[in-house]
């Protein structure tokens, strides 16, 4: 059961019976994406009314969104194909990030 906590797109599981890969399902990134719109707005009440209780119940429901996600969600086939495709969709996007940050911080206008 841990291991299904650490399957991803980038890595996913082998199955020992069969030899097939498996990777979180794309409803699973579905049910994951109000976790950052969550954290980001519990860190706005929490600035807003100067308490920590919003930022705390936050990330306590993110966590918990995640853990039931992860343990409900069934886990689907993936291809080698699709494996390439994410990593290198991973390192062009990484790479975009850092030479944008470099590029702004250096003092050259980045337009996006």
């Amino acid at each position: 059961m841990r291991q299904k906590y650490w399957a991803s797109a980038f890595w996913p599981l082998k199955c020992v019976q069969c030899g097939a890969m498996a990777a979180p399902s794309w409803w699973s990134g579905l049910a994951l994406l109000p976790g950052p719109f969550v954290l980001v707005f519990g860190l706005w009440l929490s600035l807003t009314y100067r308490s920590w209780w919003p930022i705390s119940a936050a990330v306590v429901m993110t966590i918990a969104l995640y853990h039931l996600v992860t343990r409900y969600f069934p886990l689907a086939r993936i291809s080698g194909g699709e494996v390439l495709a994410w990593r290198v969709g991973a390192i062009l996007a990484t790479a975009f990030i850092v030479g944008s940050v470099a590029l702004s911080l250096a003092g050259h206008g980045v337009a996006l």
